[in-house]
């Protein structure tokens, strides 16, 4: 398979489809884990 292949948008359970729901899952968990860091710092500052 085409490295170009891989980045297609495709739906259902494809292997772009997968490669994508990873890609978006992780930023998702990387987005949460960095407003909760922000959030402790400027909450936490406050005591």
């Amino acid at each position: 398979m085409a490295g170009g292949e891989l980045n297609a948008w495709r739906r259902g359970f494809t292997p772009q489809a997968e490669i994508w729901n990873g890609r978006l899952a992780m930023l998702g968990l990387s987005v949460g884990i960095a407003l909760l860091l922000i959030l402790r710092v400027v909450g936490g500052s406050h005591s």
